[in-house]
């Protein structure tokens, strides 16, 4: 099915609206310049084409010229016409209708389709907040981030509280003191008290040792007395061997048993002896293990000190991992955005936008020269109103020529109807010159209730 035919002013008629007395226009090309002097009704020609295509928004307390009991608005679009009426009261009318003359039951829903917000002037694009550019633009191209971009914040939030707490925790990381020659376990003290206590014991055992050596060393030594005591009586009682036989034979017994018990003896000597000297040189020196007692609980400091720094090297390495993946999480929102910006029409190449705004050619949209602010909010206005191809301009006069040619060469590449308020002494140039709410040199029409 063909796109439905562009909709332009055919014919305009108003009467009693702002400073207009009764005005009918019927416009002729791209460039309507509607000019004459100040306060002579240039801008309520301009007023009511907004009033009767834009909806009652724009209409306000007191459209009517002072001192007029009705007046009206229509506006021949070619298929449709829309007439709009108002009363000193503040009420009016509103009918739309094809040119075959049924009416729209609707009327406002039908200017709601056909209308949209830079309609009535391209400039004011330029003029918007970069908030509001960025919205409008987002709007036109029919990309919504709200969702990614709540997301984003949220994800960049969280990723700054997580920056935050890494630097903290980077700071007490880098406060802390750190112990390489401190090992990598805890001395235990209780180990090294077990074993000085084992020790101990065994310089005790060794004494006792030694104690029991020097016992059996006199036991030795009274029997060595008591085997030369009896070797005395046994030389003594020689001489008596004869008479005293029976008991020199008991002495020797006597003597060869003594002897035998202090052999046996001898050899305990030497065994406890030779247990002694080997319980002795087995001894540990104590000393040492005094000394690592002593250095224990510096040693356990610097070690529990390492042990806390690697926790919180740990935990700082979580957290800065935590960000590095939310950083990830929020490019991957931002290549979305991309994406979709990239895959998006827009109406002029070049154009785009992003957080802070709308941009051209990659730089933001405020840095862009006239021209090309003006060439870009005309291709917005035509973008956004495929169907009604009408703009109002009201600053026509803020404009040089070279904008003026400009914006004369966009109305015909987009085919916009630009309805162009200037400021003219002598009307040179103009479609349309307003005197006293009129247009000049016409002939008013009655006007009807």
């Amino acid at each position: 099915m063909a796109d439905p035919k562009p909709l332009r002013i055919v014919r305009l008629e108003a009467a009693n609206v702002k400073r207009l007395t009764a005005v009918e226009i019927t416009p002729d090309g791209n460039l309507v310049l509607i000019g004459g002097r100040n306060d002579q009704g240039k801008t309520s020609v301009l007023d009511s084409i907004a009033y009767a295509l834009g909806g009652a928004q724009l209409v306000p307390d007191q459209p009517l010229r002072k001192g007029a009991e009705h007046g009206h608005v229509e506006v021949d679009l070619g298929d449709l016409v829309v007439r709009r009426t108002f009363t000193p009261s503040g009420g009016g009318t509103l009918t739309v209708g094809n040119k075959e003359g049924a009416v729209y039951k609707s009327p406002q829903t039908i200017l709601d389709k056909l209308v949209g917000r830079l309609s009535f002037d391209p400039l004011n694009f330029a003029r918007m907040s970069p908030r509001e550019q960025r919205e409008m633009l987002r709007a036109l191209v029919g990309l919504d981030f709200s969702a990614l971009d709540a997301k984003r914040l949220g994800l960049f939030e969280e990723r700054t509280a997580v920056n935050r707490a890494t630097k903290a925790l980077e700071a007490r990381l880098a406060a802390m003191a750190e112990h390489p020659d401190a090992p990598a376990e805890l001395v235990n003290v209780a180990d090294l008290v077990e074993e000085l206590e084992d020790a101990d014991a065994a310089s005790q055992a060794a004494d006792n040792l030694d104690r029991e050596t020097r016992v059996l060393v006199g036991k030795a030594d009274s029997l060595r007395d008591e085997e030369a005591g009896i070797a005395r009586r046994v030389a003594a009682i020689e001489e008596k061997i004869r008479e005293l036989e029976a008991f020199a034979s008991d002495f020797v017994k006597q003597s060869a048993a003594k002897r035998k018990l202090r052999e046996t003896c001898q050899e305990q000597v030497e065994a406890s002896e030779a247990k002694a000297k080997a319980a002795r040189e087995a001894l540990p020196d104590p000393a040492p293990i005094r000394a690592r007692i002593a250095a224990a609980d510096g040693i356990n400091a610097k070690v529990r000190a390492n042990a806390a720094r690697a926790a919180l090297a740990l935990e700082a390495g979580v957290s800065a991992s935590d960000a590095e993946k939310l950083t990830a999480a929020i490019d991957a929102l931002d290549a979305s955005k991309a994406q979709a910006l990239a895959g998006a029409t827009f109406p002029v190449p070049g154009l785009s936008f992003d957080e802070s705004g709308v941009t051209l050619n990659g730089f933001a949209f405020s840095e862009a020269s006239g021209a090309q602010q003006l060439r870009v909010s005309v291709a917005m206005a035509a973008a956004m109103n495929p169907r009604v191809r009408i703009a109002l301009v009201r600053d026509g006069s803020l404009l040089d020529s070279d904008s003026m040619r400009l914006l004369a060469a966009l109305a015909e590449e987009h085919g916009l109807q630009v309805w162009l308020e200037v400021v003219s002494e002598n009307g040179e140039g103009c479609q349309v010159v307003i005197e006293d709410g009129a247009v000049r040199g016409a002939v008013a029409p009655e006007v009807a209730a």
